[in-house]
């Protein structure tokens, strides 16, 4: 799957307005198509002339005309719940990246209260682990003659 990015979510949500306002203009475009073709069949007086552009009309031009705004309206609709859904889907990453660091921080806080159990022998010497063996006749020394702490 690809990346995508929206750079500007309001841009975004202005040019789907933009683009929106700019077809208003053809609302209504049938009545304006058919007043049009009622003029010219007016003109031509003639009964047939008249009737063929009325079927033209009901037949070709309103229905295509009607299609086409309705069509374009949903397009502008199925831009704006694009840009909708990636806002959405960009908040809810970052809800998800914030419920996982605080989830990391709330373990580590948690962690951090946590008081090791004590064991006999246990040692707060971080020096490096020596592995020498006890010195038999000494149990507080090392063979080299060095104390075991």
């Amino acid at each position: 799957m690809g990346t995508w990015k929206i750079g500007s979510l309001s841009g975004a949500r202005n040019a789907v307005k933009d683009a929106r306002t700019a077809f208003e203009d053809l609302d209504g475009i049938e009545s304006r198509i058919k007043a049009s073709g009622e003029a010219a069949a007016d003109s031509a007086l003639e009964p047939d002339i008249n009737n063929a552009l009325d079927a033209a009309f009901d037949n070709f031009l309103r229905p295509m005309s009607v299609t086409m705004v309705l069509a374009g309206r949903h397009l502008f609709d199925s831009a704006d719940s694009i840009v909708n859904l990636y806002d959405e889907a960009d908040m809810e990453m970052g809800r998800e990246a914030d419920a996982a660091t605080q989830a990391a921080l709330n373990a580590a806080r948690d962690d951090a209260g946590d008081v090791p159990d004590y064991s006999a022998g246990a040692s707060t010497h971080q020096g490096p682990v020596v592995s020498q063996a006890p010195d038999p006749s000494n149990a507080e020394r090392y063979t080299d003659g060095g104390y075991r702490w």
